[in-house]
């Protein structure tokens, strides 16, 4: 069977010792010149693949995200002391201990996992040069398991030469007011942090060479990607139905976010958050259906068709609200002003706005409906189909008619809203204004709150009935799949 990957290798052994370089260079406290957290997404993306199934590499991957989100936080850390003048210098070395703690914690198991992978694919299976002396220069040769231990203590030790330059800082100098002359420790910081770059330096160049000829060797030798390609195939169906449900899981993700976005919160009027970013997360989510749901075409198509009219009203409506008030609607009762004909065509254009949200709606009912049917419960076209089966597969309907029967509801009261807009002025008779004086106010002063409440309780419904189905599509094909999860043969 020919398994397609996401490239034409499962072990990216090339992007492995592309992301070495970015782990060799020193740092000078926090700033990092070829980030560390670049490196460690190119060994994720390098692994990913073989995660699913080759032992030790889902728990190098889990490690190395850890470790990717935590140098990723040296960014953070550098805009928060960038710039501020501390002149004892205690926070640099705060944040420069703090990340030698935190790195070396997790970077000690991140590689471990990382080499006992490899070296396991070459115990066990047909892939002898990750265990086997690798060439290493012209004459030499070097131990793969010596690796492990050179990797833990450079890595240590790079982190640990980014803190020894700051410790000088924490020592308060000795001045003398008629020299200025500085007699304490921190005189010596410039020295020791350029003396500490160039043996981190020098130090890394060493070990990169030696990792570098490791993995380059694997990749030329190939055999450590043909056991891991061999292991894929084994249980091919295994990896594409664990696969799957990943990509539903994320797909639903995106359109429970997407309703989130689409709570309308108003602020004169106008929607905080423009309808067309939930839309936008519904395309994605519908993308990403389409290759496992055939009525994805129609959602694709709807929301395609609902994305210029929500933001032509949305852009209308913003230019109305910049240029006039609801109060000059009722003024301009002869079209003078213009404004009762800008927000006419404000109306207009939510209703048109509204039929298409409602097109948008039953195509994602269809595509629900179609979503339960084939990835929830038992398979109708299966000999095992019952009446328990149907009842189900019924009740998962019913509640896809009430979600898009909530998402209409909350539509229309937005269009109702914003007719009210143009309608909702009253003029009244008040005692305690001079005679003949008049007071504006609006008929309807709470309708707000109605599309509002509907939004909010469209968005939760969403959120608790799509988790509700992804978590079906992962019994599913769990109670199928994982708890028999492949045993790999060892022969």
């Amino acid at each position: 069977m020919e398994v397609k990957t996401n490239s034409s290798r499962a072990v990216k052994l090339r992007l492995i010792c592309i992301a070495l370089i970015f782990l060799m260079n020193p740092n000078v406290y926090i700033v990092d010149i070829l980030p560390d957290f670049i490196g460690y997404l190119l060994i994720i993306k390098a692994i990913s693949d073989a995660s699913c199934l080759a032992p030790h590499f889902k728990e190098a991957k889990s490690a190395f995200t850890k470790l990717f989100y935590i140098n990723l936080s040296r960014i953070l850390a550098l805009l928060i002391i960038g710039g501020r003048n501390y002149a004892d210098y205690d926070i640099y070395a705060l944040f420069s201990i703090s990340y030698f703690i935190l790195e070396t914690i997790f970077v000690i198991p991140a590689f471990k996992e990382l080499y006992d992978a490899f070296f396991y694919l070459g115990e066990r299976y047909d892939a002898a040069p990750a265990i086997k002396p690798y060439p290493y220069g012209k004459k030499s040769a070097l131990h793969p398991e010596k690796l492990p231990v050179a990797t833990f203590i450079f890595l240590t030790a790079k982190n640990l030469i980014a803190v020894i330059p700051e410790l000088f800082r924490l020592t308060g100098p000795d001045t003398t007011l008629d020299s200025g002359y500085v007699a304490g420790m921190r005189r010596f910081y410039s020295p020791v942090l350029v003396l500490c770059v160039i043996v981190c330096l020098v130090w890394g160049i060493i070990w990169l060479r030696r990792t570098w000829a490791y993995f380059s060797n694997l990749e030329r030798d190939g055999s450590v990607d043909r056991v891991v390609i061999g292991l894929i195939s084994e249980k091919y169906s295994y990896f594409e139905k664990k696969i799957m449900v990943r990509r539903l899981r994320f797909a639903l993700m995106f359109a429970i976010a997407g309703f989130f976005f689409a709570i309308d919160f108003t602020l004169d009027g106008i929607n905080v958050l423009p309808d067309v970013i939930p839309a936008l997360f519904l395309l994605i989510s519908f993308l990403l259906l389409s290759r496992y749901l055939g009525s994805a075409r129609l959602g694709k198509t709807a929301v395609a068709v609902y994305i210029p009219l929500t933001l032509a009203a949305y852009v209308l409506h913003v230019v109305f609200i910049s240029k006039y008030t609801y109060y000059d609607i009722v003024r301009d009762s002869d079209f003078s002003s213009g404004a009762r004909r800008l927000y006419t065509a404000v109306e207009v254009l939510s209703v048109f706005e509204f039929i298409a949200f409602v097109f948008l709606m039953l195509a994602l009912l269809r595509m629900l409906i179609e979503f339960s049917r084939r990835y929830t419960g038992i398979d109708p076209h299966s000999e095992r189909y019952n009446s328990m089966d149907a009842e189900f597969h019924r009740a998962e309907k019913r509640s896809a008619i009430i979600f898009t029967v909530i998402g209409i509801l909350s539509a229309l009261a937005w269009l109702v809203y914003i007719f009210l807009n143009a309608s909702m002025i009253t003029t009244l008779k008040d005692d305690r204004v001079p005679s003949g004086s008049t007071i504006l106010t609006q008929r309807i002063e709470w309708f707000w709150m109605v599309p509002f409440i509907l939004s909010i309780i469209l968005a939760v419904y969403a959120a608790v009935y799509f988790k509700k189905l992804w978590t079906e599509a992962a019994y599913k094909y769990t109670d199928e799949y994982d708890e028999e999860e492949p045993r790999i043969s060892e022969e």
